[in-house]
């Protein structure tokens, strides 16, 4: 690992590196960007890019499986791989190929722009691809020899080649899975709708079942269960969590016994997804259609597959058959009393047990609302509650004393939450939709519930959010990926790809993954600023403050 904080010459290797992986992204959003009108439901099947978008799923399974399975192969590896590009790249001559790949993106801009378009025929469209693939293989080779020199890369490849073919593998096997799932999807989708109509029927409901058209009506509210709703989705995501969690408790649990979590996580998960269907029926039927299409749609099927993970890590660390600690020793292991009342105290489940319950409220208050989360106090208080459970953990770490010398110490937390909203204004785009609903959405209520919701809501941003965010992603995850003790003063031992990974699943989880990412780097640099968690959690609160002001002034709830 490298030492805190690094060199000056690294810190200009690193910006410079940063720079051009925004520039390289940003040449995909103008793509995207200028192609996006063109799209649409109309021309999209008569493009050139028909069959592409159509095998997506194939090529998204392949492209997840294969990041997952390289990613947990090489992880121990990946930090040094990092340390040798900052060290292959410091001093390096890079200006002539980022012109060169300048000029191949410009190629590939122009390729794609002229096979999107127009509607080529023949060997126009033929000779089209073969500029568009040239192209875009020149882009990515000279992205990559702007970054390092061939020679790392050429190293990067050696090291990694089994593991390379492993992850390719992986991929391609899930793949050609993928492909026998949706073949076998008209058996799920009648399967599930015979089941969903089953629980209803049972409970005695008088449930109308079209069986050519997969259709569920009960009380005139009418749900048609489509391939995606049939269960593959959830069954593929137990899955791939199964596979991960067996990778990374491989030492602890006993095979082949294992493999069980298997069988027992796709059936669960599929009998929850049929229970969803039959609940979906009964809210749109009898409660409200709008909060069955929108929330409880949308958001039910997560909350399926949170119970189901939670279901198969319990009996993972409960069931003896299941851990080679317990079958060798002839017994079961299990948490003593005293490691059981001492929960409260644990700085661990402290860090990571509030966002958990942010996370859940969330879905259960988005399940219950429409387009509007009218229930949002809900999840306030729960993760308030939740937070002030480990008081006797946090009380030291997360105190702030009012004080000259103290306020005088935290400006840059200040200024770094204020410079996050700048960025996060431009870069989030506002949304009508969103905007009109929130607006709608408000003017509805009574000024004393209006008033109240708004309380809440500010109150969550500026406290809750931030407190169990910065918990979770710059005290646990940042640790844990940097290999390190956890702790509330003390800023982890650093590592470059602790700080990008875990900023990059910051900004994945709030949605803008580029502005969030952005963001992620902003607070855990206050973290290794000062060594104090609370000053990410106040530059958190700074920015989420400021975009509070910002929704109230202007109106754009989309950015609530």
């Amino acid at each position: 690992m490298n030492a805190f904080p690094p060199n000056k010459s690294s810190w200009r290797t690193l910006a410079r590196l940063f720079g051009l992986c925004l520039l390289f992204l940003l040449q995909f959003e103008l793509l995207e960007v200028t192609l996006r009108a063109f799209y649409n439901k109309d021309n999209l099947p008569l493009s050139v890019w028909a069959p592409v978008i159509g095998a997506q799923r194939y090529v998204f399974s392949f492209g997840f499986v294969f990041l997952a399975a390289f990613g947990m192969l090489a992880y121990r590896r990946l930090q040094d791989h990092f340390d040798q590009l900052i060290e292959a790249a410091t001093g390096y001559r890079w200006q002539r190929n980022l012109a060169l790949q300048v000029l191949a993106c410009s190629g590939f801009v122009a390729a794609t722009a002229y096979l999107s378009l127009r509607i080529p025929h023949g060997s126009t469209r033929l000779a089209g691809l073969v500029a568009w693939g040239f192209t875009l293989c020149l882009t990515v080779v000279y992205s990559l020899l702007s970054l390092a020199p061939s020679a790392y890369w050429r190293r990067v490849l050696v090291m990694e080649k089994k593991t390379l073919f492993i992850a390719l593998a992986a991929g391609l096997v899930t793949m050609l899975a993928t492909a026998l799932l949706i073949r076998l999807i008209p058996d799920m989708v009648a399967m599930t709708l015979e089941l969903s109509a089953g629980l209803l029927q049972q409970t005695g409901f008088d449930v109308r079942v079209q069986t050519g058209e997969a259709i569920l009506q009960l009380n005139g509210f009418a749900v048609q269960v489509t391939p995606e709703c049939a269960g593959y989705e959830g069954m593929t995501l137990v899955t791939l969590f199964t596979v991960l969690y067996l990778w990374l408790f491989r030492d602890r649990l006993r095979f082949p016994a294992a493999l069980v979590l298997f069988p027992l996580g796709l059936v669960a998960i599929w009998l929850l997804n049929s229970l969803r269907i039959a609940l979906l029926v009964l809210v749109g039927a009898y409660a409200s259609p709008e909060v069955a299409a929108a929330g409880f749609h949308s958001n039910a099927g997560w909350i399926a597959f949170i119970l189901v993970s939670l279901a198969l890590l319990w009996l993972a660390h409960h069931a003896t058959f299941l851990q080679a600690a317990a079958w060798r020793q002839g017994k079961a292991v299990s948490m003593p009393h005293a490691e059981a009342v001492s929960l409260r105290s644990n700085l661990a489940a402290a860090m990571l047990l509030p966002m958990l319950v942010l996370m859940a409220s969330s879905l259960l208050v988005s399940a219950a609302s429409s387009h509007f989360d009218t229930l949002y106090p809900l999840k306030v208080i729960a993760t308030a509650v939740a937070i002030a459970w480990f008081r006797p953990v946090l009380r030291f770490g997360l105190s702030f004393r009012l004080s000259w010398q103290a306020w005088s110490a935290i400006w840059p937390a200040l200024a770094t939450g204020a410079l996050v909203f700048v960025m996060w204004i431009f870069l989030v785009p506002a949304d009508a939709e969103k905007n009109r609903q929130f607006a709608e959405a408000l003017a509805a209520m009574p000024p004393w519930a209006m008033s109240g919701w708004l309380f809440f809501r500010v109150v969550g941003a500026c406290l809750t959010v931030p407190i169990a965010e910065e918990l979770a992603f710059r005290g646990y995850v940042l640790a844990r990926l940097s290999h390190d003790a956890l702790s509330l003063n003390r800023a982890p031992r650093f590592s470059w790809l602790a700080v990008l990974f875990s900023s990059l699943l910051f900004g994945l989880f709030h949605g803008a993954w580029l502005a969030g990412t952005l963001a992620g780097l902003a607070y855990a640099a206050m973290v290794y600023y000062r060594g104090r968690l609370r000053d990410a959690i106040l530059a958190h609160a700074t920015t989420n403050a400021l975009l509070s002001a910002w929704v109230l002034l202007t109106g754009n709830g989309s950015l609530w």
